[in-house]
């Protein structure tokens, strides 16, 4: 215990990359808060070891709530924003933009007799009426359905 007390600046660093490494590795940066902590410790101990605050438990406190405060404030909403930028990816695969004549009316929200591809009958949906012998690529797939438009 006195190691660490005499150590201080060192040991706030190695807790702040411990903490940061929890936040990263087990958490998987979604909460932020051991991040904020953890760079927040960092901060302290390289303060505390330069001499530019003294290593009394009130300056390091008062200096941890500080360095943690501001890096939550400058760095949540950049933060979050990453997080939320990931964009759902869409399946490509051989049925997607295949063209057929339709063998049946398509109206919106109506089932119908379905097309047949590769094994499978797929229900065929669409935003507009298309008549019975009409010219239709599939924009969208998904479960047992299809999207069609006219060409």
């Amino acid at each position: 215990m006195d190691y660490i007390i005499e150590n201080i600046g060192q040991s706030l660093i190695v807790l702040g990359v411990i903490f940061l490494i929890i936040e990263v590795l087990v958490l998987g940066f979604s909460t932020f808060f051991l991040a904020f902590t953890g760079l927040a410790l960092l901060v302290t101990g390289a303060l505390v070891m330069l001499d530019v605050i003294p290593d009394t438990l009130t300056s390091i406190l008062v200096t941890l709530l500080v360095t943690n405060t501001v890096s939550a404030l400058l760095l949540y909403k950049p933060l979050k924003k990453l997080q939320r930028e990931k964009k759902p990816e869409t399946a490509t695969n051989d049925i997607m933009g295949l063209q057929f004549v339709t063998e049946f009316d398509v109206k919106p929200n109506t089932p119908n007799d379905g097309f047949k591809y590769s094994g499978l009958t797929w229900q065929v949906k669409s935003d507009s009426d298309i008549p019975k012998g009409t010219k239709v690529t599939i924009t969208k797939m998904e479960v047992g359905a299809i999207t069609v438009k006219p060409v």
